[in-house]
């Protein structure tokens, strides 16, 4: 199989038509013979076996074939051939011919292979297909689909409106922070259930409505068997405002549970005198607040369960 360096391949099916040329073995391919002139002419047609390559970009021929034809006209062609192992085939242009299948005359174009070693003339797919040598196979023929990529705006033009319009996956759901962590405990110190706190009445209803938005989200998981570490939730209310509407949060309070046995990792976090100087260069600098920053990170499926809280 050769490639033109235009990238083109094809993972479509096909299937060969009744007249193609006897196959001997697989490993050695499929072939047709075809009759070939430089003119319409059929009194200077010479049959050549060409070998049937659905991979293929073009048709191509080698100079010694052409040469047991009436002289034919070979042009400038800026088609470049490459091997399997993308080396480039020597070529000398390539030409018109006429090919005569099935009482049908077709104008077929050729790319002239000059290299010393012989090469095979291939049938590309193109001319394949729209000579009948090869059918799509309907049934599992693949669809290629293009898709376009947002352009960015100029430079103090991007706004808000146009993130979302362009990017509307980034304001869906929650995103993923990292892999999934996996909290350390002491070994040494003791489970502990805390009791469970009681809520008032009238705030139950709120108090549903948020869990069951949470375990909507896959950001709670209902657990149905004991665990050797129970925590209570903390309830936060924040009033309307001008610009925000009123909302519950729903948090864990740990304090008084696993932070006793956790064991953390000792890593110093930069303060903001030693970054500075890595801003020494910038032109536009942006701030970004996550989303429900800590349901965010993920956790293992064993650290999920030190997690577990009295809910009402």
């Amino acid at each position: 199989m050769y490639q033109a360096d235009t990238g083109f391949q094809s993972s479509t099916a096909y299937v060969i038509t009744h007249d193609v040329a006897q196959v001997q073995s697989a490993p050695k391919g499929i072939f047709v013979d075809l009759d070939l002139s430089p003119t319409p002419s059929p009194a200077a047609t010479r049959r050549i076996r060409f070998q049937v390559d659905s991979g293929c970009s073009y048709n191509t021929t080698h100079v010694t074939d052409l040469q047991k034809m009436s002289p034919v006209k070979v042009e400038p062609s800026s088609v470049r051939l490459l091997d399997f192992s993308k080396s480039i085939i020597p070529t000398g242009g390539q030409t018109t011919l006429h090919c005569t299948r099935q009482g049908k005359i077709y104008e077929v174009m050729v790319q002239v292979i000059t290299a010393q070693s012989y090469y095979a003339p291939l049938r590309g797919l193109a001319d394949s297909t729209r000579m009948g040598i090869l059918n799509y196979d309907d049934d599992t023929v693949n669809q290629l689909r293009v898709t376009s990529t947002p352009s960015s705006p100029p430079l103090g033009e991007l706004t808000f409106d146009s993130i979302k319009v362009n990017y509307p996956h980034l304001f869906e759901g929650l995103g993923e922070l990292g892999e999934p962590y996996s909290l350390t405990l002491d070994s040494t110190i003791k489970p502990i259930q805390a009791a469970p706190h009681r809520y008032p009445a009238p705030k139950l209803p709120i108090i549903k409505e948020a869990l069951d938005k949470l375990t909507d989200t896959g950001q709670l998981v209902r657990v149905n068997e004991p665990t050797p570490w129970t925590s209570n939730m903390v309830v936060r209310e924040r009033p309307p405002s001008a610009t925000k509407p009123a909302k519950v949060r729903i948090c864990l309070d740990l304090s008084q549970t696993i932070n006793k046995a956790i064991l953390r990792p000792v890593y110093p976090i930069l303060t903001l005198e030693e970054n500075l100087h890595c801003f020494h260069q910038a032109k536009i600098v942006s701030t970004f607040d996550i989303k429900d920053a800590f349901q965010t990170i993920k956790l293992t499926e064993e650290s999920r369960k030190l997690t577990t809280m009295h809910t009402p």
